[in-house]
């Protein structure tokens, strides 16, 4: 008897600790990500380096395609009437679904979790959960991937689904980082996301981890910080640097990051509290914040 009761208190135990845990975001992949239409070898292309060292090489007209706060490898997006077609496996596969193809039928079939979808190539009518549902533009092939209209992605799979132009008309001298939802300037961009059950940090909290980020690194290089409301007039490194980090507020976000203005663009995820400096000049670069690095804190440019 007692060792039923053990038994049914452990079994207790594990499921209370289980229902406490929070789903994880996916890790993503941006940290040492650099986009530079200087190195490429190939005339009328940007080079786009990955954190994991690998490269490619991108038309000048490239859109990104982001899923989940990660840059997706050779996703070659494609704008056919002014509607942006996404490779649906690889959106699927990266979103944990599991995608099939019935080559005599020209079928492809998707299974995420309870959710069956099914289309076919050439065909403006496609199922999802065994509904008919009508697509702007029928699947077609284009090299070896299936493509589809962004909203059909967004609503078959539960996504999100940001556009961004590229264009940075509303960022300012003052106020440089551009309010709409991006990752870079200058760079079109599809974002596509679905964090399920993560929470993500709200702005307040997410704002006090970059003065955490920022204050450690300002303390290993300059000694004790003080916050400092005003700036002095006399500019002194160590006191705009004070007056940002006081001053710091989120002045843009993605569906992964907040952004706030420092010495680069300051990033933090929403989903794991990780801090990332982004100088995103003609020449992205992104890069892990490490307050150790006695350089975190050098001006970009």
């Amino acid at each position: 008897m007692k060792n039923l009761l053990r038994t049914a208190l452990f079994a207790l135990i594990l499921m209370s600790m289980a229902v406490g845990v929070q789903a994880a975001a996916p890790a993503s992949n941006l940290g040492g990500v650099n986009i530079d239409p200087d190195e490429a070898r190939t005339e009328g292309h940007i080079s786009i380096t990955y954190g994991d060292g690998t490269k490619e090489e991108a038309p000048y007209n490239y859109v990104a395609l982001l899923i989940n706060g990660s840059l997706i490898k050779e996703s070659n997006l494609v704008i056919e009437n002014d509607r942006t077609l996404l490779p649906l496996r690889l959106v699927s596969e990266t979103l944990g679904a599991e995608v099939g193809w019935d080559g005599a039928a020209r079928k492809v079939t998707i299974k995420d979790a309870g959710n069956l979808i099914e289309l076919v190539i050439g065909d403006t009518m496609a199922k999802v959960g065994g509904k008919s549902v009508a697509l702007d533009v029928a699947p077609k092939i284009f090299k070896d991937y299936t493509y589809v209209p962004v909203r059909f992605v967004a609503e078959s799979l539960g996504c999100e689904v940001g556009w961004y132009d590229g264009k940075a008309s509303s960022a300012t001298q003052e106020n440089p980082i551009v309010p709409e939802a991006h990752y870079f300037n200058g760079i079109p961009q599809v974002m596509v996301s679905r964090y399920q059950d993560a929470q993500p940090l709200t702005k307040e909290a997410a704002v006090e981890k970059a003065r955490e980020w920022a204050i450690k690194a300002f303390e290993n290089r300059y000694g004790k910080y003080e916050p400092l409301e005003e700036m002095p007039k006399e500019y002194v490194e160590t006191s705009f640097l004070r007056n940002k980090i006081t001053k710091f507020s989120i002045k843009s976000e993605s569906d992964r990051f907040y952004a706030l203005d420092f010495v680069w663009e300051f990033w933090i995820d929403k989903y794991t509290g990780d801090a990332y400096m982004l100088y995103n000049g003609a020449n992205k670069s992104i890069s892990r914040f490490d307050p150790d690095d006695p350089g975190v804190l050098a001006f970009a440019g």
